[in-house]
């Protein structure tokens, strides 16, 4: 598929999965989906550590002085549990829709022993309890793998949490 169509396919998949605005409910209890009709301003929150995927719309995140930009082009990374203030930029023609995957540490780690005995080559970077990072297409095609998945209950049933995998190995 071509970049625009898997976009096109993604947001499909979101507001079908994603019916109500707030935080909606999949088969997977470490995956949620929001949506926001409405821009928010700044709001006070606290991420556990997690993965938030941003299909549509806009998201920043302002630490101290840094801010996070989360958008269609960037994902967030959270390692640990954050209390921070966001905005979004959304609206009914143009909801924010995204992903929201709890890092499960027990899953983490066994991925990283798993890429470590496949003597799969990876670079440490300095720790960091909160990063924005560019999508690509290989995290595109893993989303829209892992949304096609969800919207069918008994593949989400079965293979969901392998897909869940996905991602966090993309990122």
């Amino acid at each position: 598929m071509v970049d625009s169509e898997v976009q096109q396919r993604t947001v499909e998949l979101l507001k079908s999965l994603a019916p109500h605005e707030g935080y909606n409910l999949t088969a997977l209890s470490d995956v949620r989906i929001l949506r926001s009709d409405r821009p928010l301003a700044r709001t006070p929150v606290l991420y556990d550590p997690g993965i938030v995927i941003v299909c549509q719309g806009t998201k920043r995140g302002f630490f101290g002085d840094q801010i996070y930009l989360y958008d269609e082009q960037h994902y967030l990374a959270v390692s640990v549990p954050v209390p921070f203030t966001m905005e979004t930029a959304a609206s009914a023609e143009h909801p924010l829709l995204a992903i929201y995957m709890h890092l499960d540490f027990s899953v983490a780690t066994a991925l990283l022993l798993e890429l470590e005995q496949q003597q799969v080559p990876f670079t440490a970077k300095a720790a960091q309890s909160m990063m924005s990072s560019p999508m690509d297409q290989p995290l595109r095609d893993s989303v829209l793998r892992f949304l096609t998945a969800l919207s069918h209950p008994l593949d989400a049933q079965i293979l969901g949490p392998a897909l869940v995998r996905e991602p966090i190995i993309v990122c």
